[in-house]
């Protein structure tokens, strides 16, 4: 019995082997560019004189916000220019990621203020 399980370890070893060496061969699932659009941000909280944020009631705004892209497959961080003095930004921007991964990649965006140099999260 010992002798027999040994054998099917080491034909489950070989197989588990032979599909590593497989998958290594295989070309990454995920590749090609993908093109990010970051539009615009509409409403973001304001904030008053005190650096207090608060929710939209007044027409001026005292917030300048910029977007922050993470990718999980990349420990670059992608940037907007700021725009000044807004709670609605029309940032434009397009970015080109070239990408080459085994995994899915996902996308976190954080709006953050300029502003005096505070680069809290506005959003």
């Amino acid at each position: 019995d010992r002798l027999e399980a040994e054998a099917k370890e080491r034909k489950a070893a070989a197989r588990r082997a032979s599909m590593a060496a497989r998958m290594a061969a295989m070309p990454p699932m995920f590749t090609g560019d993908l093109v990010l659009r970051v539009v615009r941000a509409r409403e973001l909280p304001g904030k008053d004189r005190s650096g207090t944020y608060f929710e939209r009631q007044r027409a001026e705004a005292k917030v300048s916000p910029y977007a922050v892209l993470h990718l999980s497959n990349s420990t670059d961080l992608l940037e907007t220019a700021p725009s000044q003095l807004t709670t609605d930004p029309d940032w434009g921007t397009e970015f080109t990621i070239p990408l080459g991964c085994d995994k899915e990649p996902s996308i976190k965006i954080e709006i953050r203020d300029a502003k005096k140099g505070t680069d809290r999260k506005a959003g």
